[in-house]
């Protein structure tokens, strides 16, 4: 599956629905870019308009999270993630680390 993704660095959120394409629709999802890319304002480095490729949006949301979710969001998984990995760390619950 293929991806197009129009984004906003400065309010950094979309700038329009992620549009899906299949793999046999390449020249199309190309064609599709260069029109996204044509109707933004003509701000140097404030926007970005990118073909993705992966086996599913959440993949994808995955790999690209910054595109799908606001800072805040992306802390908050981050230390999620620090702390579950912290915690898989302990040792027995005795407040050591394993090396």
């Amino acid at each position: 599956m293929i991806f197009l993704i129009s984004y906003d660095r400065r309010t950094q959120s979309l700038t329009q629905a992620v549009e899906v394409f299949a793999d046999a629709q390449r020249d199309e999802a190309y064609r599709r870019r260069l029109e996204a890319e044509l109707e933004l304002p003509k701000e140097e480095q404030r926007y970005e308009v990118v073909l993705l490729e992966g086996p599913s949006r959440e993949a994808i949301e995955v790999s690209h999270a910054r595109y799908f979710f606001g800072p805040h969001e992306l802390i908050e998984s981050a230390r999620e993630s620090l702390q579950r990995a912290t915690d898989r760390r302990r040792d027995n619950g005795n407040g050591q680390l394993k090396p």
